[in-house]
């Protein structure tokens, strides 16, 4: 029923540019073709909405929540649900839950479903229809309509916090206003959209064999493990929890990898370009500022956890990437 949310972290993995100690120590004009990566253009209105996003979603998270029993549910409201769905009369794996909290109107289960429990009491029962969309990831389910009989068993109210200073400084992330926390989520932002400017540009022949097999196991292995996490095996885990066949879900690791990789070709062909590397002073500065991003209090403790290459790598990606993005034209 939920969409599939670990494609996020996935993508997120592949966009940090970290190799975990896998050099691309050879001659790599075999593999890619580098096109413009100084003076690519990125849109001014495109960042600034993103920043927008990305604030909107942080009050989101922060939200506060009340109790509420005098009303009906309505958008935006978190509701706590119970609910069986059939097909012909017969339930389907993947189609009932207890005690599921949903946000009404957050797009997280197919068309029909949340809008059907808009206007529900508490300890109402009520059967709302829905049809899977043609393209559902569990293609046993796809196109089919299924009958969802939802008991809504509680409603919260949210309210977003004010996004003022005193908010921000309170998040204690190292900034104290809001206008510096815009500038940061701006640079930030400006930086991904640069590289991908420059990912766009380039184009890959060939993908090196052995990185990405190596990339594709690791991700197959971290699924197997969320999938050992919850007792159940690879297949039942993709169907019943990512709603996605198993082959596909394969295959869309496979596609990530292929992301991952060519991140990597570019990253290291324009390091080798424009001569970039850190002496031991960048290594140190960079390194912590990395390492405070990862959580850690020093730089020896990211060391010592992700390993000294690992994070030579890590800030290699970083002056890369500032280099793509110091030399952005934003329009």
């Amino acid at each position: 029923m939920k969409k599939l949310l670990a494609a996020a972290c996935a993508a997120a993995l592949i966009l940090s540019l970290v190799s975990c100690g896998q050099a691309y120590n050879y001659d790599l004009s075999k593999y890619i073709t580098l096109g413009q990566y100084k003076g690519v253009s990125v849109s001014a209105a495109d960042i600034e909405t993103q920043v927008q996003n990305q604030l909107d979603s942080l009050l989101e998270q922060n939200a506060s929540t009340t109790d509420i029993t005098d009303r009906a549910a309505k958008d935006g409201d978190e509701v706590n649900i119970d609910y069986t769905g059939t097909i012909d009369g017969v339930a389907f794996d993947g189609g009932t839950a207890s005690s599921d909290t949903l946000t009404l109107g957050s797009g997280q289960m197919i068309d029909g479903f949340e809008s059907g429990i808009v206007g529900m009491s508490i300890g109402e029962t009520k059967t709302v229809t829905c049809t899977f969309p043609d393209d559902y990831k569990a293609a046993d389910l796809a196109g089919k309509t299924a009958d969802f009989a939802i008991t809504l068993n509680s409603i919260k109210e949210k309210t977003l916090p004010t996004l003022d200073d005193a908010f921000i400084a309170g998040l204690d992330n190292g900034y104290t206003t809001v206008d510096d926390y815009k500038a940061h989520l701006y640079d930030v932002l400006k930086s991904n959209n640069a590289w991908a400017a420059v990912s766009s540009a380039s184009t890959v022949s060939e993908y090196p064999k052995k990185e990405l097999k190596d990339y594709y196991d690791r991700m197959v292995d971290s699924y197997k493990s969320q999938a050992a996490a919850y007792g159940v095996s690879f297949d039942t885990y993709a169907r019943n929890y990512l709603g996605s066949e198993p082959e596909s879900l394969l295959q869309m690791i496979y596609a990530y990898a292929q992301s991952y990789v060519k991140n990597q070709l570019i990253l290291y062909s324009i390091a080798r370009a424009e001569n970039i590397s850190a002496d031991d002073a960048t290594y140190k500065s960079e390194g912590a500022k990395i390492a405070a991003d990862y959580g850690y209090d020093t730089l020896k403790e990211y060391e010592n956890a992700a390993g000294k290459e690992t994070v030579k790598e890590s800030v290699l990606a970083s002056l890369v990437q500032k280099f793509v993005a110091d030399n952005a034209v934003v329009e």
